[in-house]
């Protein structure tokens, strides 16, 4: 599709005796036939030089939009110099007075006049109404209720864009009353002050200017009005309509340039913010300040939900000594569903030069709408405030939704802590939290377990021994580090955690399988490095507990990875399309201390088997075993205490091994301890627990069990 192309001109400031611009400095020596040139001659020649550009091209003008402000300072000529210029130089690119919209500026309106007055308008509309442009809605001259909606608004042939014109000057240049009792003696003031006539006249235009406002407003019959002819737009069949409003004042500054001024801004601006997003306006395009600036606002729709995202570009204007920024042509490439904004802005062209232009940066010109129920995106860079944001949007934003996390960490930052706010079961150290962590990754890392057939989760051996006997993290090595690999090749550097074979029982509702599924790696370049990025992709997260666990044992993959193909460590994602929150009970992720014993040190359990029935004494490793059989005591009672969403960390594996290695130490049973028979039933109840349904009934039955036995076994090893 051909994309609309428009010259957007402001704050020109014409005259007919003429408006001097002091381009140059001229003030060092005089020098007779060399003066300043003047804006009306200035513009004249870059209109010139634009329509030669658009003719080179084989360029087309959809519209030609003026942002006000053709006069200078009130004076007459003003807007028929503009007007024949743009007629003279872009009649054959396709403009003619019904493609030129018009707003007025606050120059445009006599000053002192009454609002809502023909006086107040009359220069405006003897060229740009009466030559049948398209202006907006004017108080005083128009009808509310009998008026042409076609005068108000320029629109593609196809509707696909349309752009409305909107008046923030019907209180510019006025004056307020004068307060009481000021307003008795007012006349009379510059007669007591003096004598003198010229004098008094001095002091009477003084007292006027107290009481002139540059008032920028925009009226509620105004806004009703374009309401209306907005609502009765013909829209484009079965797509999107790009909607472009064209008004003088600004919404916000646009630099950083201060004018203290009363009614800085747009009076009822607020009121004006939420009509911008209600009527579903992409791009706002203003002058009056004289100063460039493209940057985007979000605006209040008043629908309690969300806010919109609408383009505001502010327009410059020359200026004594500033020739850079005098007119733009703006096209919109993408229409109807992805309109992108070019702009190039021209600068006053110097005799015998071309005018210099600048392309700026294309920038989008809609606003997704966020669906109910829609994915959620959490991205940063530090782990605490993504974990603290991610899992308040777990719990309040996608509960049960989907949710993708981006973390990018420091590439120095290998081995990875629990952030702050992680729940723990006890109370533990800086050193004990780091060294839970690498124990807990390491558990799930491991390419044997002796919980493989019970418990069906360890990611070690699904990426180590998928199908027993694939090794993908060494396929994904062999692939990175390959002198093929490439960004193409690395889109293919995934492994999958579910077996359909193993894991897929149709029709059952004893389907087992991790909730982490894929993870894939990527190659990507920043500031001159390759770094390596990793994504996982999850069935079901659980965010208080479970991501911080995912995203260390993502960072240990990431790195022995990046360290195999030379490549420095990039982001971390998360793709959930579950995500939730459970901090009431220890998840999976806690897998029991016994349980890691049985993988990673099995002669703990021997030991503490020796310790508990008094063959063993005064071992070096005597209080660290105790203190860990006790916490392992402990954790059970916190899982007793309410049941997991995520699956409650139950496992007899741990307590079997002890239970027969006590068995095997005092195999008549002399010597085993006191508290022998409640650990029997611990093995028991969580035998059972295990081959249960695992509904509430089969864990409130296990938690009761635990609730007798576990205060028991504390007792006795106290």
């Amino acid at each position: 599709m051909i994309s609309p192309r428009f010259l957007l001109i402001t704050d020109s400031h014409f005259a007919d005796e003429g408006s001097e611009l002091k381009l140059d400095d001229l003030s060092k020596t005089s020098v007779r036939q060399i003066v300043h040139p003047t804006r009306e001659a200035e513009i004249d020649k870059l209109f010139g030089r634009i329509a030669d550009e658009l003719r080179r091209k084989g360029e087309m003008l959809d519209g030609v939009l003026f942002g006000g402000d053709a006069q200078r300072r009130g004076l007459p000529g003003g807007h028929k110099i503009l007007f024949d210029l743009i007629i003279q130089h872009f009649g054959e690119r396709g403009i003619s007075p019904k493609r030129i919209v018009a707003t007025p500026g606050n120059h445009d309106v006599k000053k002192w006049s009454d609002p809502s007055s023909r006086e107040r308008y009359q220069a405006f509309t003897e060229v740009w109404k009466e030559m049948g442009c398209i202006v907006p809605w004017l108080d005083g001259i128009d009808d509310r209720f009998n008026y042409n909606p076609s005068e108000h608004f320029l629109a593609a042939d196809d509707n696909r864009w349309v752009v409305f014109p909107l008046n923030s000057s019907n209180w510019s240049q006025v004056q307020v009353a004068v307060p009481e009792p000021l307003g008795k003696i007012w006349s009379a003031i510059p007669q007591r002050l003096s004598d003198d006539l010229k004098e008094q006249e001095s002091f009477r235009e003084a007292f006027d200017e107290l009481l002139s406002y540059d008032m920028a407003h925009v009226s509620d019959a105004q806004l009703e009005v374009l309401r209306a002819v907005m609502a009765n737009v013909s829209r484009p069949h079965a797509a999107p309509q790009l909607r472009i409003l064209l008004m003088h004042h600004h919404l916000r500054a646009p630099g950083l340039r201060v004018e203290l001024k009363a009614f800085e801004n747009v009076s009822n601006l607020q009121q004006i913010r939420s009509f911008i997003a209600q009527s579903g306006v992409n791009l706002v395009l203003h002058g009056h300040k004289h100063e460039h600036a493209v940057h985007f606002e979000h605006f209040d729709g008043g629908d309690g939900e969300q806010t919109k995202r609408v383009a505001v570009l502010s327009a410059g204007a020359i200026d004594n000594g500033r020739d850079e920024d005098a007119a733009r042509v703006l096209s919109v490439s993408g229409l109807p569903y992805t309109p992108m904004l070019h702009s190039h802005r021209f600068g006053l062209a110097r005799s015998g030069l071309d005018a210099p232009v600048v392309a700026e940066p294309p920038i989008g010109l809609w606003s997704e709408r966020r669906l109910a129920g829609g994915p959620t995106i959490v991205q940063g860079v530090d782990f605490n405030e993504v974990y603290a944001r991610a899992s308040h949007a777990a719990l309040q934003l996608v509960p049960r939704g989907t949710l993708v996390v981006h973390l990018d960490l420091p590439p120095t930052e290998v081995r990875l802590d629990l952030p702050d706010g992680y729940p723990e079961t006890s109370d533990s150290s800086p050193a004990e939290r780091l060294e839970w962590l690498k124990e807990i990754v390491g558990w799930w890392q491991l390419p044997h377990s002796h919980r493989d057939k019970n418990f069906p989760y360890p990611h070690g051996s699904r990426l180590r021994r998928y199908g027993g006997v694939t090794d993908q993290i060494d396929r994904l090595g062999a692939m990175l580090e390959s002198t093929r690999s490439s960004p193409t090749l690395s889109s293919r550097a995934l492994a999958i955690l579910v077996d359909p074979i193993r894991d897929f029982l149709q029709g059952s509702d004893k389907e087992a399988f991790p909730s982490f599924t894929m993870l894939q790696l990527k190659k990507r370049s920043e500031g001159g490095d390759t770094r390596l990025d990793i994504i996982g992709f999850y069935r079901a997260q659980e965010f208080s507990q479970w991501w911080p666990v995912n995203i260390a044992e993502l960072r240990a993959i990431q790195v022995r990875l990046s360290e195999r193909a030379g490549t420095k460590l990039g982001r971390i994602t998360t793709i959930t399309t579950e995500a939730r929150l459970d901090e009431k009970a220890p998840g999976q992720v806690h897998v029991p201390i016994l349980d890691r014993w049985l993988d990673q040190a099995p002669e703990n359990i021997f030991l503490l088997a020796c310790l508990l029935i008094g063959q063993i004494k005064d071992h070096p490793q005597e209080k660290v075993l105790f203190d860990q059989w006790r916490q392992s005591l402990k954790d059970l009672t916190s899982v007793a205490r309410a049941r997991s969403a995520d699956g409650s960390p139950i496992s007899s594996q741990g307590l079997k091994a002890l239970r027969n290695y006590i068995i095997s130490l005092c195999p008549d049973g002399r010597g085993r301890p006191e508290f022998f028979p409640y650990l029997e039933t611990l093995v028991d109840q969580t035998e059972g627990f295990e081959t249960s349904a695992k509904d509430l009934e089969s864990f409130e039955r296990w938690a009761r069990a635990i609730n007798r036995a576990v205060p028991v076994i504390l007792d006795a090893t106290a």
